[in-house]
Protein backbone atom coordinates (compact mmCIF):
# COMPACT_ATOMS: atom_id res chain seq x y z
CA UNK A 1 0.00 0.00 0.00
CA UNK A 2 0.83 3.49 -0.92
CA UNK A 3 0.74 6.00 1.50
CA UNK A 4 -1.42 9.11 0.56
CA UNK A 5 1.41 11.82 -0.09
CA UNK A 6 2.16 9.24 -3.19
CA UNK A 7 -1.34 8.51 -4.19
CA UNK A 8 -1.98 12.19 -4.78
CA UNK A 9 1.36 12.36 -6.60
CA UNK A 10 0.48 9.95 -8.86
CA UNK A 11 -2.50 11.48 -10.17
CA UNK A 12 -1.59 14.69 -10.04
CA UNK A 13 2.17 15.82 -10.63
CA UNK A 14 2.92 15.81 -14.40
CA UNK A 15 6.30 13.46 -15.78
CA UNK A 16 8.33 15.56 -17.29
CA UNK A 17 10.37 14.16 -19.74
CA UNK A 18 14.24 15.81 -20.64
CA UNK A 19 14.76 13.77 -23.80
CA UNK A 20 18.55 14.33 -24.68
CA UNK A 21 18.30 11.75 -27.75
CA UNK A 22 16.67 11.01 -30.71
CA UNK A 23 14.20 8.49 -29.62
CA UNK A 24 10.16 9.50 -29.34
CA UNK A 25 9.42 11.76 -26.24
CA UNK A 26 5.59 10.27 -26.81
CA UNK A 27 6.79 6.63 -27.05
CA UNK A 28 8.48 7.65 -23.88
CA UNK A 29 6.17 9.07 -22.19
CA UNK A 30 3.63 6.38 -22.35
CA UNK A 31 6.38 3.73 -21.73
CA UNK A 32 7.06 5.57 -18.38
CA UNK A 33 3.58 6.57 -17.17
CA UNK A 34 2.53 2.74 -17.49
CA UNK A 35 5.14 1.61 -15.02
CA UNK A 36 4.70 4.87 -12.83
CA UNK A 37 1.06 3.44 -12.67
CA UNK A 38 1.79 0.21 -11.74
CA UNK A 39 4.56 0.79 -9.08
CA UNK A 40 2.02 3.40 -7.93
CA UNK A 41 4.24 6.21 -7.77
CA UNK A 42 5.53 9.34 -10.38
CA UNK A 43 8.64 10.91 -10.02
CA UNK A 44 8.97 14.50 -11.25
CA UNK A 45 11.35 14.73 -13.79
CA UNK A 46 12.83 11.63 -15.74
CA UNK A 47 16.51 12.47 -17.88
CA UNK A 48 16.65 10.46 -21.04
CA UNK A 49 20.41 10.43 -22.06
CA UNK A 50 22.47 7.87 -24.20
CA UNK A 51 24.15 5.21 -22.91
CA UNK A 52 27.97 4.25 -22.94
CA UNK A 53 27.72 0.44 -24.58
CA UNK A 54 30.41 -1.23 -23.48
CA UNK A 55 31.15 -5.68 -23.63
CA UNK A 56 29.99 -7.01 -20.40
CA UNK A 57 30.59 -10.64 -19.16
CA UNK A 58 26.90 -10.53 -17.65
CA UNK A 59 24.66 -13.02 -18.71
CA UNK A 60 21.65 -10.86 -17.20
CA UNK A 61 23.12 -8.09 -19.98
CA UNK A 62 22.81 -10.22 -23.01
CA UNK A 63 20.38 -11.31 -25.54
CA UNK A 64 21.33 -14.61 -27.79
CA UNK A 65 20.58 -14.39 -31.25
CA UNK A 66 21.40 -16.92 -33.51
CA UNK A 67 25.26 -16.71 -33.89
CA UNK A 68 25.30 -13.48 -32.39
CA UNK A 69 25.28 -11.86 -28.78
CA UNK A 70 23.31 -8.61 -28.54
CA UNK A 71 24.98 -6.43 -25.56
CA UNK A 72 21.88 -4.18 -24.05
CA UNK A 73 22.95 -3.18 -20.75
CA UNK A 74 20.77 -0.01 -19.62
CA UNK A 75 22.08 2.25 -16.93
CA UNK A 76 19.65 4.14 -14.25
CA UNK A 77 20.20 6.54 -11.52
CA UNK A 78 17.47 8.20 -9.09
CA UNK A 79 17.52 10.59 -6.05
CA UNK A 80 16.31 9.03 -3.09
CA UNK A 81 13.25 10.83 -1.99
CA UNK A 82 10.80 12.39 -4.82
CA UNK A 83 12.49 13.70 -6.95
CA UNK A 84 14.17 12.94 -10.39
CA UNK A 85 15.33 9.74 -12.20
CA UNK A 86 17.73 9.37 -15.08
CA UNK A 87 17.82 6.53 -17.71
CA UNK A 88 20.79 5.81 -19.91
CA UNK A 89 19.67 3.72 -23.38
CA UNK A 90 21.10 3.00 -25.83
CA UNK A 91 21.82 4.54 -29.71
CA UNK A 92 23.40 1.48 -30.35
CA UNK A 93 24.12 -1.84 -29.92
CA UNK A 94 27.16 -4.05 -29.25
CA UNK A 95 26.86 -7.32 -31.40
CA UNK A 96 29.61 -9.83 -30.32
CA UNK A 97 29.93 -12.37 -33.75
CA UNK A 98 30.88 -15.56 -33.38
CA UNK A 99 31.59 -18.75 -36.56
CA UNK A 100 29.55 -22.20 -36.94
CA UNK A 101 32.48 -23.15 -34.81
CA UNK A 102 31.47 -21.17 -31.69
CA UNK A 103 34.91 -18.93 -32.35
CA UNK A 104 34.31 -15.26 -31.70
CA UNK A 105 35.17 -13.32 -34.76
CA UNK A 106 34.77 -9.80 -33.80
CA UNK A 107 32.39 -7.24 -31.97
CA UNK A 108 30.68 -4.53 -33.91
CA UNK A 109 28.53 -1.60 -33.04
CA UNK A 110 24.84 -1.32 -35.10
CA UNK A 111 22.24 1.77 -34.55
CA UNK A 112 19.05 0.56 -33.39
CA UNK A 113 16.13 1.78 -35.68
CA UNK A 114 13.54 0.85 -32.72
CA UNK A 115 13.62 -0.33 -29.42
CA UNK A 116 11.58 -3.32 -28.84
CA UNK A 117 11.30 -6.84 -26.71
CA UNK A 118 13.69 -7.17 -24.63
CA UNK A 119 15.43 -3.66 -24.99
CA UNK A 120 12.14 -2.20 -23.77
CA UNK A 121 11.83 -4.89 -20.98
CA UNK A 122 14.97 -3.57 -19.62
CA UNK A 123 14.52 0.18 -20.01
CA UNK A 124 10.73 -0.69 -17.93
CA UNK A 125 12.69 -2.81 -15.46
CA UNK A 126 15.39 -0.37 -14.68
CA UNK A 127 13.32 2.89 -14.42
CA UNK A 128 11.18 1.12 -11.89
CA UNK A 129 14.18 -0.08 -9.96
CA UNK A 130 15.22 3.93 -10.02
CA UNK A 131 11.49 4.81 -8.60
CA UNK A 132 12.45 2.60 -5.58
CA UNK A 133 15.31 4.85 -4.76
CA UNK A 134 12.82 7.82 -5.41
CA UNK A 135 10.79 6.33 -2.63
CA UNK A 136 13.89 5.81 -0.13
CA UNK A 137 14.51 2.47 -0.98
CA UNK A 138 18.18 1.40 -0.62
CA UNK A 139 20.05 -1.63 -2.47
CA UNK A 140 19.74 -4.18 0.54
CA UNK A 141 16.22 -4.15 0.65
CA UNK A 142 15.03 -3.97 -3.08
CA UNK A 143 14.87 -6.32 -6.08
CA UNK A 144 17.68 -6.48 -8.84
CA UNK A 145 16.32 -5.25 -11.51
CA UNK A 146 16.04 -8.12 -14.20
CA UNK A 147 13.58 -9.47 -11.18
CA UNK A 148 11.54 -6.93 -12.00
CA UNK A 149 7.81 -8.22 -13.40
CA UNK A 150 7.05 -5.34 -15.96
CA UNK A 151 4.75 -7.84 -18.16
CA UNK A 152 2.39 -5.18 -18.28
CA UNK A 153 4.01 -3.16 -21.18
CA UNK A 154 2.60 -5.94 -23.64
CA UNK A 155 4.23 -5.17 -26.89
CA UNK A 156 5.35 -1.67 -26.50
CA UNK A 157 7.31 0.00 -28.68
CA UNK A 158 10.15 3.12 -29.02
CA UNK A 159 10.90 4.87 -32.32
CA UNK A 160 12.87 7.24 -33.65
CA UNK A 161 11.39 11.10 -33.40
CA UNK A 162 10.08 12.11 -37.24
CA UNK A 163 11.46 15.53 -38.24
CA UNK A 164 8.64 18.04 -39.03
CA UNK A 165 9.36 18.44 -42.55
CA UNK A 166 7.24 21.48 -42.34
CA UNK A 167 9.00 23.55 -40.18
CA UNK A 168 12.26 22.46 -41.79
CA UNK A 169 11.19 24.08 -45.10
CA UNK A 170 9.94 26.95 -43.34
CA UNK A 171 12.93 27.72 -41.70
CA UNK A 172 15.27 26.79 -44.57
CA UNK A 173 13.20 29.50 -46.89
CA UNK A 174 13.77 31.91 -44.39
CA UNK A 175 17.32 31.08 -44.38
CA UNK A 176 17.70 30.92 -48.36
CA UNK A 177 16.20 34.48 -48.69
CA UNK A 178 18.13 36.10 -45.89
CA UNK A 179 21.10 34.67 -47.71
CA UNK A 180 19.93 36.35 -51.46
CA UNK A 181 19.29 39.84 -49.16
CA UNK A 182 23.41 39.32 -48.03
CA UNK A 183 24.57 38.48 -51.24
CA UNK A 184 22.72 41.67 -52.93
CA UNK A 185 24.03 43.72 -50.11
CA UNK A 186 27.71 43.21 -50.31
CA UNK A 187 27.67 42.73 -54.12
CA UNK A 188 26.45 46.34 -53.77
CA UNK A 189 29.52 47.32 -51.91
CA UNK A 190 31.89 45.48 -53.41
CA UNK A 191 30.29 47.17 -57.13
CA UNK A 192 31.33 50.31 -54.85
CA UNK A 193 34.57 50.02 -53.62
CA UNK A 194 35.56 48.72 -57.60
CA UNK A 195 34.09 52.00 -58.48
CA UNK A 196 36.73 53.80 -55.99
CA UNK A 197 39.23 51.51 -56.59
CA UNK A 198 39.15 52.58 -60.69
CA UNK A 199 39.28 56.08 -59.91
CA UNK A 200 41.83 55.64 -57.14
CA UNK A 201 44.48 53.50 -60.04
CA UNK A 202 43.45 56.71 -62.17
CA UNK A 203 44.63 59.31 -60.25
CA UNK A 204 47.40 57.34 -59.05
CA UNK A 205 48.74 57.30 -62.29
CA UNK A 206 48.48 60.81 -62.98
CA UNK A 207 50.71 61.35 -60.28
CA UNK A 208 53.17 58.70 -60.78
CA UNK A 209 53.73 59.80 -64.48
CA UNK A 210 54.50 63.19 -63.28
CA UNK A 211 56.95 61.76 -60.43
CA UNK A 212 58.68 60.21 -63.29
CA UNK A 213 58.53 63.08 -65.50
CA UNK A 214 60.70 65.17 -62.83
CA UNK A 215 62.97 62.22 -61.81
CA UNK A 216 63.72 61.81 -65.59
CA UNK A 217 63.92 65.21 -66.81
CA UNK A 218 65.42 67.52 -63.54
CA UNK A 219 66.50 65.00 -60.79
CA UNK A 220 68.80 63.01 -63.10
CA UNK A 221 70.72 66.10 -64.29
CA UNK A 222 71.33 67.29 -61.16
CA UNK A 223 72.99 64.23 -60.13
Amino acid sequence: MFNKFEQKFIGVIKLKIENKTSWDTKNLQTLFNLVCKHEGYKPKTVIVKYGKMVRKDNDNDKCPFGNRLYNIRIGGLGGLGYGWVKLMIPNSILVSNWDKNGKFIRDQREKLMILDGTIVKKISQVFAHEIGHNRGLIHNVMKHSSDINVDYIDDLVIHRMVCNNKKNTDVITKRYNHTIIMTDKYKSKISKLESELKKTNKTFKKWNNKKQYYEKNYLNKVK
